[in-house]
């Protein structure tokens, strides 16, 4: 009774104080009137709680009793959509074999990884301990100034280079012994566990086998990316391609994801010479001939350059007690590292790799192009050690549209000139954005038209018909497609309105990509898309 008494009070006092419409005062609206709406909300509002009840009961029970309608019902029909695409489609086994050879080299036992990854562990936990607290790395990156400002000589606060040089000095002073018993011969590594990226590096790896490299290959994934990966996948991967899913080190703190990924694979491996491809990288020939060019012999280290000049920050002059500089960016979407003869130049860039987003990432790049792939360079440049870098500058990719160039990726060459690598990081190799054909209309030719002929002389095939089989047989595969729908879509899902939140925010400017390091920019239109204005809308990848 005397809560009904105290809610009486509170309602009479805050009844002066509500809107009014066209000078009628809420005050002049009937008790029963309001009572009268609310019921009705009410009312609505159970109905709509029930039905959905009953509708994802329905639905339920029609899953266990027919799966194929429970696809059709719940995914917009998802078999409808492909009929297209898979028309005459086999098995994932049937499709890949017409395509790339069923020889392959050996992937490492599970026991000879096991053993690698406890003797590789002391490092690992020593480049952590060689980081700042992550308070004071949270600090430094809230006052580290805007690229544009470190640019125009803007420099990090007194304290934070104090900090940056007595942890990087540190580091060099006495860094880890190369653990001899953790690494043998050569292989190939990749990054990218993700829905979106493993996909595109099944694609990279059967290329290198259709090439005809017989060296063992690793996929180096997150543990929170291991539900993305089909175990039909892995099974390929491992028992027709040769290659190892290995997880990387999981670190609470610092994380090993994004950019840093790529340092802590390759420092992770279990290869001693190191072939590190991005999963949006597709080699036009035997890429692994690499390691036999004496242009590495000698270096220990091969580089490819970016598009830009470099414009590092000042104050890196004061963090390294040096001033030695690059002279021009770099693009780690291929990499080849001797890491027995590189590897305090290795740790070093894994010091500045996981201190990289937010504060070292914009004062080495300052430019567009910010990420992990200076650090690299960078670390062999710090030691005084020098490295390889291709002659042959990278080309853009693409071809001219009725509104003029649209870019699908860039292009890099081996250490003779001819074309070795096509990136595709504009529109990403995806199963999940493909169209039904890629033969070439009026609207949508080739998105590879500017060198295509030139790609299909160095491969001796068709590279984006390649492409295209190899994901064709991923999302034609009703095992593979069966997993992805009905283990993933809440994942799917909830990375889609996480990524549509950011997008939105970005453009209400709520949000800084320079300062932000877990910043994701979603690029929404892109991830939808297998070229410029060919958009595939596929509800898996585009649920908007």
């Amino acid at each position: 009774m005397a809560n009904s008494r105290t809610r009486k009070r509170i309602h009479d006092a805050s009844r002066p104080y509500l809107d009014e419409e066209e000078g009628v005062s809420r005050e002049d609206v009937k008790p029963a009137s309001r009572g009268r709406r609310l019921y009705i909300l009410r009312r609505i509002s159970g109905v709509c709680i029930v039905g959905s009840a009953a509708l994802w009961l329905i639905l339920w029970i029609s899953s266990s009793a027919n799966e194929e309608w429970y696809r059709r019902a719940l995914w917009g029909g998802d078999v409808y959509r492909r009929r297209g695409l898979c028309k005459g489609a086999g098995s994932l086994e049937e499709e890949l074999a017409g395509v790339v050879p069923l020889e392959q080299g050996a992937a490492p036992s599970s026991q000879t990884l096991q053993q690698q990854a406890q003797a590789v562990a002391p490092t690992w936990r020593a480049v952590l301990d060689s980081l700042p607290p992550s308070a004071v790395i949270a600090r430094i990156r809230k006052q580290m100034p805007l690229s544009e400002n470190l640019r125009n000589g803007g420099r990090p606060p007194a304290w934070a280079v104090e900090v940056l040089q007595s942890s990087l000095a540190a580091w060099m002073a006495a860094p880890p012994p190369y653990p001899a018993d953790a690494f043998s011969g050569r292989g190939v590594v990749i990054t990218g566990g993700h829905l979106r990226y493993w996909s595109g590096a099944l694609a990279a790896f059967a290329s290198l086998r259709k090439q005809g490299c017989r060296l063992p290959f690793e996929l180096w994934v997150l543990e929170p990316e291991l539900p993305d990966l089909p175990p039909k996948i892995v099974k390929h991967f491992s028992d027709v391609m040769g290659v190892a899913v290995r997880v990387l080190p999981k670190d609470n703190l610092y994380g090993a994801a994004g950019y840093r990924a790529k340092v802590s694979a390759i420092l992770s491996s279990s290869f001693e010479e190191v072939l590190f491809l991005d999963a949006d990288n597709i080699p036009l020939g035997n890429a692994c001939a690499l390691f036999d060019e004496p242009l590495y012999k000698v270096a220990g280290a091969l580089f490819w350059k970016d598009f830009w000049e470099a414009v590092p920050a000042e104050a890196l002059k004061a963090i390294t007690r040096t001033n030695a500089s690059l002279t021009n960016t770099h693009e780690s979407g291929q990499m080849v590292i001797d890491k027995r003869r590189g590897w305090r130049e290795l740790l070093t860039a894994a010091h500045i790799n996981f201190l990289g987003p937010g504060i070292y990432y914009p004062m080495l790049s300052g430019t567009t192009g910010e990420g992990d792939k200076e650090t690299f360079p960078y670390g062999f440049l710090l030691w005084g050690h020098s490295f390889g870098v291709i002659e042959a500058g990278v080309v853009r990719v693409g071809r001219d549209g009725p509104a003029g160039w649209e870019g699908s990726g860039m292009l890099q060459h081996s250490p003779a000139g001819a074309p070795l690598f096509l990136h595709a990081n504009a529109y990403k190799p995806n199963f999940l954005t493909l169209p039904d054909t890629i033969v070439p209309t009026v609207a949508h030719g080739s998105k590879f038209e500017s060198h295509k002929q030139e790609m299909q002389r160095a491969s001796g095939y068709d590279v984006e018909a390649f492409v295209h089989a190899v994901l064709r047989a991923v999302r034609c595969d009703e095992e593979v497609a069966s997993y992805v729908y009905k283990e993933l879509r809440w994942r799917i899902y909830w990375r889609a309105i996480h990524l549509k939140l950011m997008q939105v925010l970005r453009r209400a400017r709520l949000t800084s990509s320079s300062n932000n390091p877990t910043f994701t920019s979603g690029y929404i239109g892109i991830r939808c898309s297998y070229m410029h204005n060919w958009r595939v809308k596929d509800p898996l990848s585009c649920p908007f």
